[in-house]
């Protein structure tokens, strides 16, 4: 079978070794408008906490003031947040988050923003914790969100591209202390 073009043959045709000729099929697709995908906004926000000694000023403030922002840059009929803030910040909140992204499709983005008091806990791991609004410093395991929760709302879901943003304490690795 040769195929291309030639003296003998136009292009885009194949000759068989007997001399049948044929013309090889081809489609060709022009997008009139690029595929435009919607912005999907995950905010947690806590400044006020159930124990008021973690009390912040400017955690919630910055989730709904980014949030702002993305709707004015992206236009409402694109922009697809789901803010939570202070009492709405509950350990289950990443759960809700995934579920929030089950309709994203590929060409959507996905931002994920956290603000708020993080800890790492005293365990063997030192595992980080985002605190949500009920947070009980004495029991971290048992009622914040571990880092690798948090994580979980990025992995699995359809979008391809995805930015996450961390504005809280202690959000860096544990170091032991140097004497």
């Amino acid at each position: 079978v040769l195929c291309g073009a030639a003296a003998d043959r136009p292009a885009g045709s194949c000759k068989r070794g007997g001399g049948a000729e044929w013309i090889r099929a081809a489609a060709t697709e022009h997008l009139v408008e690029p595929i435009l995908g919607n912005l999907y906004f995950i905010g947690f926000g806590v400044s006020v906490y159930k124990d008021e000694s973690l009390r912040l000023k400017y955690a919630d403030k910055d989730i709904r003031n980014l949030s702002a922002a993305l709707s004015s840059v992206y236009g409402t009929a694109r922009y697809r947040p789901l803010v939570l803030t202070n009492e709405e910040v509950t350990a289950d909140a990443a759960d809700k988050a995934k579920a929030f992204l089950s309709s994203a499709r590929p060409e959507d983005v996905v931002i994920l923003a956290i603000a708020g008091h993080g800890v790492h806990d005293s365990d063997k791991g030192a595992t980080y914790y985002f605190l949500p609004h009920a947070a009980d410093l004495g029991n971290l395991s048992g009622s914040a969100m571990n880092f690798e929760k948090i994580e979980s709302i990025l992995q699995g879901i359809a979008p391809r591209k995805k930015l996450f943003l961390m504005d809280t304490c202690e959000s860096g690795e544990s170091e032991p202390s140097v004497e």
